[in-house]
């Protein structure tokens, strides 16, 4: 039988659940724009509350940022970093012996919620520069890995439903063309 959860305590999970998850949109956002001065103004403008309790602040979902000025690349970098360093502490590597074999060692990293996944790949964007797009075709965020990229990724050699469906209205339109 399975534990039911008071209604307050759930609602507290899926609150949790969408602040982070607007967290983690808020720092991409950041890092896709962070080298634009004028989409991260644009971008930053939309998120700055203000509020007479806490004056001008950062909405970023889970957490807010007290703020004088506009934001510039500096503070909003600050503020993906303390984002991201708050719920990464539960991901750590651990040293192993790999016993197939010549008995060498081995890292392996440990993740201890599905949060600290997500933000662990926050993490690695930002440390690598990741570059993103926003896909022709759906609009989702993509990090782009190459620079011809303009539609969301697909698996390992193969072409994205996107790029797919795209190529393919490219191809009708071609023909209708034709046939005037």
């Amino acid at each position: 039988m399975l534990a039911q959860l008071p209604a307050s305590a759930h609602l507290n999970n899926v609150d949790t659940i969408l602040k982070e998850a607007a967290a983690t949109r808020f720092a991409l956002e950041v890092l896709m724009r962070i080298d634009d001065p004028v989409a991260l103004g644009a971008y930053m403008a939309k998120v700055i509350r203000h509020d007479q309790r806490r004056g001008m602040y950062v909405d970023a979902g889970a957490e807010a940022f007290a703020v004088v000025d506009d934001v510039d690349a500096e503070a909003a970098q600050e503020m993906v970093a303390e984002l991201v360093n708050h719920r990464i502490a539960g991901v750590h590597h651990r040293l192993a012996v790999d016993v197939r074999g010549q008995r060498d060692f081995r890292g392996r990293m440990v993740i201890d919620s599905l949060l600290a996944a997500i933000w662990w790949h926050v993490f690695r964007m930002a440390r690598d520069r990741a570059k993103f797009v926003l896909c022709e075709l759906c609009s989702a965020l993509v990090e782009r890995r190459d620079a011809r990229q303009r539609f969301c990724a697909g698996r390992p050699g193969e072409e994205s439903a996107c790029a797919t469906r795209a190529r393919q209205r490219r191809h009708r339109e071609g023909k209708g063309r034709q046939d005037e």
